[in-house]
């Protein structure tokens, strides 16, 4: 999913970059140029006041702070023994430009992660035998952006956005049984080390959700197209990830 969604956005990058190619080839006057600027709205730096997008981002906080936990209960004999996946950060962002230097607005981000599977201590599972757990994060962040340069056909920026991300967790536990203890609240196992269940298995869902820090740092942007649209790149750190690719419509 996520290569052929980077497929679309790389395609759609080189439409709007042979499309900015062609305009720069054209010869036009002035006065053609200041007619153009009234019908299209954007002013004298080739801004529109507003500005809209949506983009897809992989190498997320959230992913890896998913493989740091992992890697870190690996160091402690302990892994995760089933299947995961994850959507990537899907965001729809506006800014208001202020100038042709800097724009304020707004950043909405959601990734979906699933796992199912169980973890195991040398080997040995655990007492909570297979889970479900599903992860909806949202972030809603106020950001800033600011250029290095804007010309008719490509541009590059800086944007940071903080706010709060919001994780709705689900776990279910498909095969959930209550198992013997004894006197201090051990496990009681059999003689493979299995946890000795005192029930049949039973189904057990537990629902909650969290509030976390959210940002996103992109110190390196670059766009191309025209004016109207365009389509970018950036490089960065934060819920929208690592690497994103994207489209910008203004307005």
């Amino acid at each position: 999913m996520k290569k052929s969604i980077f497929a679309t956005f790389i395609a759609l990058l080189s439409l709007c970059a042979l499309n900015a190619q062609e305009n720069n080839t054209e010869v036009t006057s002035v006065s053609l140029d200041n007619i153009s600027n009234s019908n299209n709205k954007y002013d004298s730096n080739y801004l529109f006041k507003n500005e809209l997008a949506v983009s897809y981002g992989v190498g997320t906080t959230p992913e890896i702070l998913n493989i740091f936990e992992k890697i870190l209960c690996a160091a402690m004999l302990t892994i995760y023994d089933g299947e995961e996946s994850q959507t990537g950060a899907i965001s729809v962002e506006y800014f208001r430009n202020m100038n042709k230097t800097v724009g304020f607005g707004a950043i909405v981000t959601y990734e979906h992660f699933y796992q199912n599977g169980q973890w195991k201590f040398a080997n040995i599972a655990s007492s909570k035998e297979k889970q479900t757990e599903t992860n909806d994060y949202i972030s809603i962040m106020p950001a800033a952006k600011i250029r290095w340069f804007n010309k008719k056909s490509v541009s590059m920026y800086s944007k940071i956005a903080v706010g709060f991300t919001l994780d709705q967790k689900t776990q279910k536990y498909k095969n959930y049984v209550d198992y013997k203890t004894d006197e201090n609240g051990d496990l009681v196992r059999d003689d493979n080390g299995n946890p000795i269940p005192t029930s049949d298995p039973y189904t057990h869902k537990e629902k909650k959700m969290l509030n976390d820090f959210g940002f996103q740092l992109s110190p390196i942007g670059i766009e191309a197209g025209n004016p109207r649209v365009r389509a970018f790149a950036e490089l960065g750190f934060g819920v929208q990830g690592i690497a994103k690719l994207g489209l910008r419509c203004g307005f």
